[in-house]
């Protein structure tokens, strides 16, 4: 099976990533920051990634993530001129644009062929391997790290789209009919996915949202503010910020998944005597706020 892709690139690729338990093999140009939670790839596999001193210096491949990446267990190498994008996971393989950034995922318009020809997927797998030449060591990797600039540092003019990439905050209002059975395996199924994206299952779990999209509102590093309401709209329990994981569809539903933390559930009761009139008030319009009013909220859980 080949066929093409050109929405949610990213959430195939992670998925893939998730599923597959064994060596995977990686070749992508550039790798930026939060690259080790876009791909979650297991110990053993191999990554090569440009990590040359222009690209490091420019700040298109974070010698920090590579670090976290061989904290996993993953092998890293560097090709200086590498500019494909190639992800082999199993018997699965995905050739196109994409390399593991925000912009990638979040910004730009990309498009990536997805392969289960045994043929083309050993190609790719031989492809791979044959760039693994120059393997990065600890030492290594902390001489780049002394050298390397984020992109925002490295140009002071952002764009737009730049703009456009940073982590957003909303608030999400639900209410106790929110809950649905019938989709009980699509549920399972992405809880047991982002259940392996958490940062520490022993401080934080998962939980869930849905509405009726076809498309991904929302992007790794988007945060959120979940109020459950009654059917007069009054508030019974207010979440701690919580974080974007995955998302999945089924039957015209899409569901959410989000990081939350385990402490700090707030009753109504609480979540009054914890904010000011205005920020309760903002409660009762849904959406994404700015950086003032996420830090008012942050600050109540603390």
């Amino acid at each position: 099976m080949t066929e093409f892709l050109s929405r949610e690139i990213w959430t195939a690729i992670r998925s893939s990533a998730i599923d597959f338990q064994g060596k995977s093999f990686v070749a992508v140009a550039y790798l930026g920051k939060g690259a080790t939670r876009r791909l979650p790839l297991k110990r053993g596999s191999l990554l090569v990634v440009d990590a040359s001193l222009p690209a490091v210096k420019s700040g298109q491949t974070d010698p920090n993530e590579l670090k976290k990446f061989r904290r996993r267990g993953v092998r890293v190498f560097s090709a200086a001129d590498l500019h494909a994008k190639v992800f082999v996971f199993g018997e699965t393989a995905y050739v196109g644009s994409t390399n593991v950034s925000a912009n990638s995922a979040n910004v730009y318009s990309e498009a990536s062929i997805r392969t289960t020809q045994a043929a083309a997927v050993a190609s790719a797998r031989q492809f791979v391997r044959a760039l693994a030449q120059n393997e990065l060591g600890p030492e290594q990797i902390a001489r780049l790290s002394k050298i390397y600039r984020s992109r925002a540092t490295a140009s002071k003019s952002r764009n737009k789209k730049t703009e456009s990439s940073k982590p957003r905050f909303f608030i999400v209002r639900l209410t106790e009919s929110d809950e649905r059975e019938d989709d009980a395996e699509t549920i399972k199924d992405g809880v047991r996915k982002a259940r392996r994206m958490i940062s520490s299952k022993a401080t934080h779990d998962v939980e869930y949202f849905w509405n009726r999209s076809r498309v991904n509102q929302y992007r790794l590093g988007d945060s959120f503010l979940v109020v459950l309401i009654d059917g007069r709209r009054r508030i019974l329990q207010v979440e701690p910020p919580s974080a974007f994981l995955y998302s999945n569809t089924h039957n015209g539903t899409r569901y959410y998944y989000l990081e939350v933390p385990r402490k700090n559930v707030m009753s109504a009761a609480e979540f009054r005597r914890a904010l000011p009139t205005h920020l309760r008030k903002r409660i009762n319009r849904a959406g994404r706020v700015d950086k003032e009013v996420e830090n008012s909220f942050r600050e109540a859980f603390r």
